[in-house]
């Protein structure tokens, strides 16, 4: 029995020596920020930041590592996303570095800048996360957000700016000066207390509010203006900084075109012919990729090889025409359409409209008499005109 107990006994020794051994028989991919420079990391500058990849079991392939942008970290100009490795043998290690570009407007504080790395064929990937301290000495003004009132600007609107200036510096600041320079603008005007505004002082990471107004001359274009927008302020050692900016202004107006039967070859009810149907643009806007649809109703039938046409783009204060051939099943039917397109900015539109077909006769089509009546009357007079005339003659 003893016996028994010992041999057992040495059995689950060398099983429990051998795990380790056996746990080890696959690769162990693991990986870490080694370092980054400029430590710490400053707003609006490029990163170079070193990854460690260690194997700690047996040869691994197709290794690759990858950065996942996240505010406030973004690959610099000109960097790939994704870098191979490929093969790191057993208990050994690679280095890649990655160039990432931090966001001007980060805050001072750490935040986390993300990786993934995987080592196999498949689309398994493991992640790195680790912070990067973000610090500035100098003072640091930004306009941390801007709204308008109203919220959609179009030409001829009085608009309302309202922008938060904040601190992301570590000191003081104080006699911040914001200039909204409108006069490059032909379209702008500055309303109010004019296009500079004064802060007094700023504490670090504190905001203020201020707001400018303006006046959109009523020809101004469906574009993005962009505002120059000048920030002059002093730190708490009275040293002087100037940044120059600009601020996007959105301008649009809704898009909304006008239809109506144009002309028609159509004199009566089950007679084929053309109807021509103009869209003119009366809105201070340029529409795009328009599409003319034309409706089958029970009013008519459609004999065109399609009820589909395509138009194209249509400027403001212009016009371009569709036509289509219909047979008319009643008397004056009404025609449905369809249009459909694009604004400046690309957002698509839809407009239904039913136009009213006046069925009027032509008066030659049905073989009027009136100008054989008129032609008529004109022959006889001029008969009755020559005898009276002779008649005068014979009596002189």
């Amino acid at each position: 029995m003893k016996k028994k107990i010992l041999t057992l006994f040495i059995a689950l020794l060398i099983t429990s020596l051998a795990l380790p051994t056996m746990a080890v028989m696959m690769p162990e991919i693991s990986a870490s920020i080694l370092k980054y420079e400029p430590y710490p990391a400053a707003q609006g500058e490029v990163m170079k930041v070193w990854i460690k990849i260690e194997n700690a079991g047996t040869k691994a392939d197709n290794i690759e590592i990858r950065f996942v942008p996240e505010y406030p970290f973004s690959l610099a100009p000109g960097e790939e996303e994704v870098q191979k490795i490929g093969v790191i043998p057993g208990t050994q290690e690679a280095v890649k570095d990655f160039d990432i570009l931090v966001d001007l407007y980060a805050p001072n504080e750490e935040k986390d800048i993300k990786f993934q790395y995987k080592w196999t064929s498949e689309q398994i990937w493991a992640e790195l996360k680790e912070p990067i301290v973000i610090e500035t000495t100098d003072s640091l003004v930004v306009v941390s957000d801007f709204n308008t009132k109203p919220a959609r600007v179009k030409p001829g609107d009085e608009v309302e700016i309202n922008m938060t200036i904040k601190n992301e510096g570590l000191t003081s600041i104080r006699t911040v000066d914001l200039t909204l320079d409108t006069t490059a603008l032909d379209f702008f005007s500055a309303l109010g207390m004019g296009t500079t505004k004064r802060i007094d002082f700023l504490e670090p990471k504190e905001s203020k509010e201020i707001g400018f107004k303006i006046m959109i001359n009523s020809n101004a274009e469906i574009k993005i203006y962009n505002i120059p927008l000048e920030i002059k302020y002093k730190d708490d050692k009275n040293r002087e900084y100037e940044v120059s900016s600009k601020m996007g202004l959105k301008m649009n107006a809704e898009p909304d075109l006008t239809m109506f039967v144009d002309s028609s070859e159509i004199f009566k009810q089950k007679e084929t012919g053309k109807v021509r149907a103009k869209i003119v643009n009366k809105v201070p806007v340029d529409v795009k990729y328009i599409t003319l649809k034309i409706i089958k109703t029970p009013d008519y039938d459609i004999l065109s090889p399609s009820n589909v046409i395509y138009i194209g783009n249509l400027d403001s204060d212009d016009f371009d025409s569709g036509e289509f051939i219909i047979e008319p099943l009643k008397k004056d039917p009404v025609l449905k359409f369809i249009l459909e397109f694009k604004d400046t900015y690309n957002k698509d539109y839809v407009q239904e409209y039913a136009l009213p077909l006046r069925i009027v006769p032509d008066l030659e089509k049905k073989g009027s008499k009136l100008p054989l009546f008129i032609l008529f009357v004109l022959i006889i007079g001029g008969i009755y005109w020559y005898i009276r005339k002779k008649r005068k003659k014979a009596k002189k």
